[in-house]
């Protein structure tokens, strides 16, 4: 059951999360179910670790531990479908299976990587550590020995300047800009 402090933040989560749609080796309402329960515990575990002083308030601190939880759980579910996915009726093997918040394309994942590519040293890692490791913004704080907020405002400036270079280029915006557009929003 739900705090009265915490069920707001918590189906504000959840709703994002039921954007995505289930991993592949879920139905919708048995992830439901899962998604909800990791949120509320997520969100008990939150309330249990929140402290005041940290200057951060109590429904960012809430939706920054279910986020990170959910998106944990889910890159892992999307892992380990990958790993055991048998072939299925129409003949596609679970390593065939393309994760949503994969590259579409290669040309995609080119265009991606070489716009990693010209960042500086410590932006790929960042981007490296998040995205590709799977480590929370707090993980990655605390190995800095900087704020969550610290990481998140930086990984954002990192995305603006990304989602700016894969613009940039008159070629590519002709050949794939909706793509590109497309492919970062989930970077």
């Amino acid at each position: 059951m739900a705090h009265s402090r915490t069920a707001p933040v918590v189906a504000r989560c959840l709703r994002r999360v039921w954007r995505w749609g289930p991993p592949l080796n879920w139905n919708a309402s048995e992830w439901s179910r899962e998604a909800s329960a990791d949120a509320e515990a997520a969100a008990w575990e939150a309330l249990r670790d929140y402290r005041p002083s940290d200057a951060v308030s109590l429904e960012s601190f809430l939706q920054s531990r279910i986020m990170s939880r959910l998106l944990t759980q889910y890159r892992r579910e999307w892992r380990f479908a990958h790993r055991v996915q048998p072939i299925d009726a129409h003949g596609v093997r679970g390593d065939e299976v393309r994760h949503p918040l994969d590259e579409a394309r290669p040309e995609q994942s080119f265009a991606v990587a070489e716009a990693v590519a010209t960042l500086d040293p410590r932006d790929r890692w960042l981007v490296d550590q998040y995205y590709w490791q799977c480590r929370t913004e707090l993980d990655i704080a605390r190995e800095l020995n900087v704020s969550q907020p610290a990481i998140a405002k930086r990984k954002q400036k990192i995305l603006l300047r990304l989602r700016r270079r894969l613009a940039g280029s008159n070629e590519e915006k002709a050949q794939s800009g909706y793509r590109h557009r497309r492919t970062l929003q989930y970077l």
